[in-house]
Parts: C-alpha cells; sequence; structure tokens
C-alpha cells in the first residue's frame, strides 16, 4: 500500500523541493507522522497543495529519506551515507 502511494503519488499534497532543484511529490500525512519539523511546516500551510524547499538537501538524500518513510527501507551509496544521516537527524 504504502509502495504504491510512493510511486503513484496519487493524493500527494505536497512538493519537496531539493537544493539542486528536483521535486518530489509527497504527502502531507506521511510527513506529518514521520517527522516533527515537516509536521510543522505542514500544519501551517492549510492550502490543498504545499511547497517545501529543503535547502542544504540534495536530492539523492531527499528520495533515499523518503524510500525510508513510506517503504522502511532504503537504498543509497557508502559514499552518500554520511549526508543521508545528517539529513534524518535534521527532519
Amino acid at each position: 500500500m504504502m509502495s504504491q502511494m510512493m510511486i503513484t503519488t496519487e493524493f500527494a499534497d505536497v512538493t519537496l523541493m531539493s537544493e539542486d532543484r528536483k521535486y518530489i511529490k509527497a504527502h502531507r500525512n506521511i510527513l506529518s507522522a514521520c517527522s516533527p519539523v515537516l509536521k510543522d511546516i505542514v500544519s501551517m500551510d492549510k492550502s490543498s497543495s504545499t511547497f517545501i524547499y529543503l535547502r542544504g538537501i540534495q536530492h539523492s538524500e531527499l528520495e533515499s529519506l523518503l524510500q525510508y518513510i513510506y517503504l522502511g527501507e532504503a537504498t543509497l551509496s557508502n559514499e552518500r551515507i554520511i549526508e543521508f544521516l545528517a539529513v534524518a537527524k535534521i527532519l
């Protein structure tokens, strides 16, 4: 179910933009359940479509983080693990 939501982005109501200007669609309820920082952001914006720019976070880390949030596991290269953990700690 969660993997299907991630793939199709059906009912996705948040757009996340990484530092390298790549976009990923996500779901407000999923993000807010997994991150107090993102919960605060989406709680302030009551519009039907929220846009969040994540300065300092690269697309590869954001993509891996969302894989972990939606699927419970993430695939990433050993070279990027420090950056991935830093992003996870921030959010």
